[in-house]
């Protein structure tokens, strides 16, 4: 009978253990300092801003966004949750902590006060002005947008780019400020508003594209001073460009918008048309 408590058998014993202790710490040693947490991080996102990011006819989420959105997600190991929301509304709700990450945003003068921006851009988009698919404006025509009133989202870059471009163009309009997409459709068919900007992708029932405004890079933002969170969306997002093949990159960066030429009494206009999903 092996007697366990002898000084030959404790010896042995001992050695095992400390056999198995340094394997043991081989074994951490190769574990990734990074490995990410099995568990995932909630993000809440406005959606329903514009067709970058909206809620389809299914109630399913949608637009331009999704599908990076969807590939930083498995990067960090996050999930979303959606929260319905006009931009006023968004911009509120990240001041109050009630949303995590709002897009898209545009650099504004004022905005770095209330939110810390991505280090990298997360697309283009470009403004349109609309009117009603049987209205007398057309496409270019600014000599018919004087004295015209435009639905325009109050505070955003739209509003600021709509400014310029009117003095560029020579005409004057008295702006009709409404957050909401859905409102202004409404204010166009009920004659509260003659034109209205929208994002120049996106397709309104009954609406015709009368021009394009300025492309401009957007932004992911956070609540001011969230830095953890601000890491994680930069880390996220450079490690999302060493993915993305030359043909993703394009359909992020350059390739949001579709245009095609078609001929109006005689002159080539360049029109905005909806990217297929």
């Amino acid at each position: 009978m092996i007697i366990m408590n002898t000084p030959k058998y404790k010896c042995i014993f001992i050695n095992i253990l400390a056999m198995f202790l340094i394997f043991a710490s081989f074994l951490y040693s190769k574990i990734p300092v990074n490995a990410k947490s099995s568990s995932k991080q909630t993000i809440r996102i406005p959606c329903g801003i514009n067709n970058l990011l909206y809620y389809d006819k299914e109630g399913n989420i949608a637009g331009y966004c999704k599908p990076y959105l969807d590939r930083l997600a498995k990067i960090n190991n996050w999930e979303y949750e959606y929260i319905k929301a006009d931009w006023a509304e968004a911009v509120q709700m990240l001041e109050d902590g009630r949303i995590d990450l709002l897009l898209p945003v545009t650099m504004l003068p004022g905005r770095e006060k209330t939110m810390d921006f991505s280090s990298m851009i997360g697309g283009y988009m470009a403004p349109g002005i609309f009117a009603l698919k049987n209205s007398k404006y057309n496409y270019e025509d600014y000599k018919s947008f004087n004295g015209t009133r435009i639905a325009v989202t109050q505070s955003s870059s739209n509003a600021s780019i709509l400014e310029n471009f009117a003095l560029e163009h020579n005409f004057n309009y008295e702006p009709v400020y409404i957050d909401s997409m859905a409102e202004k459709i409404q204010a166009l068919k009920n004659g509260k508003a003659d034109l209205a900007i929208f994002n120049a992708t996106n397709q309104v029932p009954g609406s015709k594209v009368v021009s394009v405004l300025d492309t401009y890079p957007f932004y992911y933002t956070v609540k001011k001073g969230n830095s953890s969170l601000l890491y994680e969306l930069d880390k996220g997002m450079k490690e999302l460009i060493i993915e993305l093949t030359k043909e993703e990159e394009m359909q992020i960066f350059g390739g949001r918008v579709v245009y095609e030429i078609i001929n109006i009494n005689g002159k080539d206009i360049l029109i905005v048309k909806n990217i297929p999903e």
